[in-house]
């Protein structure tokens, strides 16, 4: 045994496989021809299970009505199937501990409407941004000289 930076080492033997050596799963372990995905499926799993021990939980679902709070939009469009703006695809679950938001659920949202084309973009009666409806300045930006 040395001592390298105050702590105690031991001198491992050289255990490399011989090159014809084949290598048997372990009893419990599911056997497959890849040992690596094998291993990397069990500590993911592990790691799922301590996560959810200290309170980790998943959310989003489809056709949950979207919340800028707990929700993410990445995309956006119409539809006479829905009644308010409604998380129609979950694109990336969102995840929180307790209450505490850990990363918002990143969705797709559909607004109720039909085409975009049909003016429907835009309120009725409402300037579309940047008009500037009423400018005198020619900023573009809502704002009157007085």
């Amino acid at each position: 045994m040395k001592r390298v930076f105050g702590c105690s080492t031991i001198a491992l033997p050289n255990v490399a496989p011989d090159p014809g050596q084949k290598f048997t799963t372990p009893p419990g372990m599911p056997a497959s021809s890849s040992t690596s995905t094998n291993f990397a499926a069990i500590v993911g799993e592990s790691l799922e299970g301590i996560a959810v021990k200290l309170g980790l939980t998943s959310f989003g679902e489809s056709g949950d009505p979207f919340d800028p709070t707990l929700h993410e939009a990445l995309m956006h469009s119409y539809s006479a199937d829905v009644t308010e703006p409604t998380a129609v695809q979950i694109l990336q679950p969102g995840y929180k501990v307790g209450e505490r938001i850990i990363r918002p659920a990143r969705v797709a949202v559909a607004e109720p409407g039909g085409d975009a084309a049909d003016g429907s973009e835009t309120g009725a009666g409402e300037a579309a941004p940047g008009a500037g409806a009423g400018d005198d300045t020619g900023a573009g930006d809502g704002t009157r000289e007085q």
